[in-house]
């Protein structure tokens, strides 16, 4: 075998790691590894400078009836809609206003669909009474006077007065 030869296995023959020096390895891969993916993905503390703070958005408090009219007459300019239409039905709907508030009605029989039985109190809840086995809509997200509001409006453009015509003999007046 020629002196080269033996020169060019050498040099491609796999050296012997110790275990010390394979740690060493892996750890080293795997800092790298983390340090690209971290270059990669945008938002990165690592290698991205801080961006600018959003604006902060004045977070709207509806607390009272008079904030909630108040946030009704906006919604419904902003959206095309009767405020007065929209006030007299969660007047019907929630006598009380009151943004937390189930409805009183109980199941007369069993609805397996629902999932309740005879004798439950009816799912709707919040300002609107929205019935929270029909729309993809929680519990908690049913109970906040500003979703429920937002929710009536979005509701009212696609399909008008359809979801609240259980209470059509009161507001219609």
């Amino acid at each position: 075998m020629s002196y080269l030869t033996k020169q060019w296995r050498k040099m491609w023959k796999k050296p012997v790691e110790t275990p010390k020096q394979k740690r060493l390895r892996i750890v080293t891969s795997v800092l790298w590894s983390t340090l690209i993916i971290w270059a990669i993905i945008p938002g990165s503390t690592v290698i991205y400078k801080a961006e600018a703070e959003a604006p902060q958005v004045q977070e709207v408090k509806l607390e009272t009836k008079e904030q909630m009219v108040e946030y009704i007459n906006k919604v419904a300019a902003e959206n095309g809609l009767s405020a007065q239409r929209m006030i007299d039905i969660i007047s019907c709907e929630n006598i009380t206003w009151e943004p937390t508030r189930q409805s009183g009605l109980v199941y007369k029989k069993d609805n397996p669909k629902w999932g309740v039985k005879k004798g439950e109190r009816e799912q709707s809840y919040g300002l609107v009474q929205i019935h929270v086995v029909d729309h993809p809509v929680t519990v908690s997200q049913a109970k906040d006077a500003k979703f429920s509001i937002d929710y009536m409006a979005k509701l009212m453009k696609e399909q008008g007065t359809q979801p609240w015509i259980g209470s059509k003999y009161c507001w219609s007046k």
